[in-house]
């Protein structure tokens, strides 16, 4: 292009070389040919913003989860008032997404953009307290949750404290997190809406949980009683008549752990269908020692009674609530006499609801 000449059509080599050095991508420099003026030509650059789209996606995938972590609860009856407000909040939240320009024009309309920043910096405020309070709660619970706590305090302040820097712009003008930290204004407000992206989540998740978990305890808290009317068919006839040789210990090789079922089948002339065999003096080994010193045979058919699967193995995990009134029996009373054991066993019979 240069040529040897120290000009082309008037133009001097140095300034030829500083037109090439301000070559870019979105700047063309051309020379007209017969008039040997230098033109310019720009292209305005076009300025995509990938992460509008991102956060776009993560909104829309968050929103639909809600939606059916909502349906999971309603369904299952661990939390349906939990379940119900995930499930608008999330229709909510989609319908704001596609709508936004629309919403916040009218909001900008009602009470103005320092009103619509205000606001969603008070909602920062409260989620961050929400935030921190739920990691106070974790820590301390276990190694896992204390870890968890810890990170939900941190999101907390964070998204608290960028809160209150926009609620000081709307006041005073001064956003603080900008001024203290020199953050452009699209990292700021990425981070801003990653956090609070993070605080809905923890909330969801921390809300989801504590409703399955009191559910939980609330069923380990019944009673035998109350299990046993939960699982009881409407109908069931659970009136029971205790045999008259009711705590023998009889024919121990006759009636073991192989045969009980079918020698109980033998003794009442069930068919068994639909049926559990049930030890009123519990076969497990944690016991046999008492049952052997009070001389009582748990397999026998005398001992047996006849208890719906529903009860027996069905909701509730009532096999092992009747199991623990055994051991809080023996517990207390280390060194019951063979007619306390007995007569512990009817009170059994009959809170059991089984029948023969």
């Amino acid at each position: 292009m240069h040529g040897q000449d120290e000009s082309y059509l008037g133009i001097s080599t140095d300034e030829i070389a500083f037109i090439e050095s301000q070559l870019s991508t979105t700047t063309f420099y051309y020379i007209d040919g017969v008039t040997g003026q230098v033109s310019v030509l720009e292209i305005p650059e076009i300025e995509t913003d990938d992460s509008a789209t991102i956060w776009n996606i993560l909104n829309l995938v968050l929103n639909v989860v809600m939606i059916e972590i909502g349906i999971v609860l309603c369904c299952t009856g661990v939390g349906a008032g939990l379940g119900a407000s995930l499930i608008v909040g999330g229709i909510v939240g989609i319908v704001a997404q596609y709508f936004k320009d629309e919403i916040g024009e009218f909001i900008n309309s009602a009470i103005g953009s320092d009103g619509t920043q205000a606001l969603g910096g008070g909602m920062s405020v409260m989620m961050g307290g929400v935030t921190i309070n739920i990691g106070r709660n974790l820590i301390g619970k276990t190694g896992w949750g204390t870890a968890a706590g810890v990170v939900c305090i941190i999101v907390g302040i964070a998204l608290a404290v960028f809160g209150a820097s926009e609620l000081s712009e709307v006041a005073f003008d001064y956003n603080f997190v900008k001024e203290f930290t020199g953050i452009s204004d699209k990292a700021y407000a990425n981070l801003y809406q990653a956090l609070g992206y993070a605080s809905t989540v923890i909330i969801t998740v921390y809300s989801t949980l504590t409703q399955f978990y009191k559910k939980v305890n609330a069923l380990n808290k019944k009673s035998l009683k109350e299990l046993v009317d939960d699982a009881i068919p409407d109908g069931l006839n659970s009136e029971s008549q205790i045999p008259e040789n009711f705590g023998t210990g009889d024919g121990l090789d006759k009636y073991t752990k192989n045969n009980y079922r079918k020698k109980l089948l033998e003794a009442t002339g069930k068919t068994g269908e639909g049926l559990d065999a049930h030890h009123v003096f519990p076969k497990d080994a944690k016991f046999a020692k008492q049952f052997e010193r009070v001389k009582i045979n748990p397999n026998h058919p005398d001992n047996m009674q006849w208890v719906e699967q529903a009860i027996h193995s069905g909701k509730g995990n009532i096999s092992h609530a009747y199991t623990q009134e055994w051991i809080k029996f023996f517990d207390a009373n280390p060194m019951a006499t063979r007619t306390q054991v007995i007569d512990f066993g009817k009170k059994m019979w009959d809170y059991f609801g089984g029948f023969r």
